[in-house]
């Protein structure tokens, strides 16, 4: 039974080195300059070493050691060049480490491995040492993930929300809420943007942020800054005057918006009349 499944390994690491190989030819279609900007080919290189070494193709460790410097100069082209010297200070610290650091596991563990079959044994035990103590940080327990699994996350961002809370499942689990309610919260100001249409010149939106910034500015409503800055292209000071022009009436600032964007505004004036009556309405009473 063990030889079976040894034999099983061994065919699907053939069978993935071929896949991973083919993928390496397309790659290689690609300008070097968009290559070693891109991780995935970075990562891609890794995963044809993983294979060398699992078929243990000794005849592959010279390949094997210049994909991984190309593996290395791409990973290291997405963080701090002292990224991963501080991740492993941080590990053997107990400290957090930064989920960006578990592609640098394997490339010490491979590096480790090349470096100790062609003879270098201090070096390669030093890069395995720091990819161990690495791994061994970014590990999570798997009942920990399932639970905020339970929370509506994404496997990925469970496991990322753990590493970054070195394991505490319920600092891990706020986050994971915050993160949610910070991206439900975005989005309705995205769809509360989109319903207020676009500025005059027609380059985006009306500014929510200047839109407060006007109405605490002039004393008016959330629907006259809007007004305002649609006619004033999100222009805080141009608002000012706009709001001058129209003498303070709404009614006149709401039938220049009229003019300027086709009668787009008309709900919102019938709205503002209807306001006017039943103040006056309520005046009269009083």
């Amino acid at each position: 039974a063990e030889e079976e499944r040894a034999s099983l390994l061994q065919r699907k690491y053939g069978e993935a080195l071929a896949v991973f190989l083919q993928a390496d030819e397309e790659w290689a279609q690609v300008g070097e300059n968009w290559r070693s900007q891109v991780d995935n080919y970075g990562l891609l290189q890794l995963d044809i070493c993983w294979a060398y070494l699992a078929l243990a193709q000794l005849s592959s460790l010279p390949d094997a050691e210049a994909r991984t410097r190309k593996a290395e100069g791409v990973l290291s082209k997405q963080v701090h060049s002292n990224f991963l010297t501080i991740a492993v200070l941080h590990a053997e610290e107990g400290k957090a480490v930064p989920p960006l650091a578990a592609p640098f596991v394997r490339l010490l563990l491979i590096k480790g491995v090349v470096k100790t079959l062609k003879g270098d044994k201090e070096e390669g035990s030093k890069l395995l040492r720091e990819g161990l103590v690495l791994c061994n940080a970014l590990q999570v327990e798997e009942e920990h993930v399932e639970s905020l699994l339970g929370l509506g996350a994404s496997r990925a961002g469970a496991i990322v929300a753990l590493r970054q809370h070195k394991g505490d499942v319920q600092q891990a689990g706020v986050s994971l809420l915050e993160g949610v309610e910070k991206k439900e919260t975005m989005r309705r100001e995205r769809e509360k943007q989109r319903k207020l249409g676009s500025t005059l010149d027609g380059r985006g939106p009306v500014d929510l942020k200047q839109a407060a910034i006007v109405k605490d500015l002039l004393l008016v409503s959330e629907n006259e800054a809007v007004w305002l800055l649609r006619l004033a292209n999100n222009d805080v000071d141009r608002a000012v005057q706009v709001w001058q022009d129209c003498g303070r009436d709404s009614l006149v600032l709401k039938a220049e918006l009229d003019s300027k964007f086709g009668g787009g505004g008309r709900n919102a004036a019938a709205g503002s009349r209807n306001r006017g009556q039943q103040q006056q309405r309520g005046a009269r009473g009083r």
